[in-house]
């Protein structure tokens, strides 16, 4: 069976590869997300967060050495939780330093599971406000999990539009409920370049909830590169996961 990179690729779609980079095995991460980029994927993301010990430059510098001394060229995005003083330890330092843009994580329920008023601007504000991302672009991960409600997914992406950010990340694919979907659907309208109708990408979207979060990624140019995704996800799903 085709891993869903190779389904991706056979259908001229661009796709990353995404790792959970623990800093006692630095080599090993840079390997594991340098050959997924030697299978294909055209982007990596690092996804480096304090809780599983990550603290000095140290272990970032050789993981990043190491993926780019193996692809030199390779956009990397940095996928953060930059909350308090996070921002400044030296391990996020690096890692931002040295990539193409920032992810921060916004999971405003997560921050504030008794959705207080205002927990919307608050956790970007917690997230963003002060910080430096040294001149990254930043494309927020907003959250579609734990059931946060299509309220609150929308505020979130009326928040990344009043901030003038420029894109998102929706996580999770597998745990967002429809009606956070169709909030997700609706706002991919604003990202699509002019020609395709607005309808006939919609009326796809809805077909598999995936699709969202790849428009919003990948840009497509046209309707037929909404229709070569389209497919391209259909038989991909099932082996997300196990992936």
């Amino acid at each position: 069976m085709l891993t869903y990179g190779q389904r991706f690729t056979k259908a001229g779609i661009p796709w990353g590869t995404e790792r959970f980079v623990y800093p006692d095995q630095p080599l090993a991460e840079a390997g594991k997300l340098a050959n997924a980029v030697d299978a294909g994927a055209q982007f990596a993301v690092v996804n480096a967060e304090e809780q599983v010990g990550w603290r000095g430059a140290y272990p970032m510098r050789i993981l990043l050495d190491e993926l780019y001394r193996r692809h030199p060229n390779l956009q990397v995005y940095a996928s953060i939780d930059s909350r308090g003083d996070r921002n400044w330890r030296p391990f996020q330092r690096e890692l931002l330093q040295r990539s193409d843009a920032a992810l921060p994580m916004i999971y405003p329920l997560a921050f504030r599971p008794s959705a207080p008023n205002g927990f919307i601007s608050r956790a970007f504000a917690d997230s963003l406000d002060n910080k430096a991302f040294f001149g990254r672009p930043i494309y927020p991960s907003i959250q579609t999990y734990a059931g946060i409600g299509a309220d609150a997914v929308r505020q979130q992406i009326a928040e990344v539009h009043r901030r003038g950010l420029p894109g998102y990340n929706v996580y999770t694919l597998g745990h967002a409920t429809s009606p956070e979907w169709a909030a997700v659907e609706k706002d991919a309208e604003f990202w699509l370049p002019a020609g395709p109708s607005p309808e006939a990408v919609i009326k796809l979207m809805r077909a598999h909830a995936g699709l969202a979060a790849h428009l919003l990624e990948f840009k497509p140019n046209s309707l037929q590169d909404v229709v070569n995704l389209a497919a391209a996800w259909f038989d991909t799903w099932p082996t997300v996961e196990r992936e």
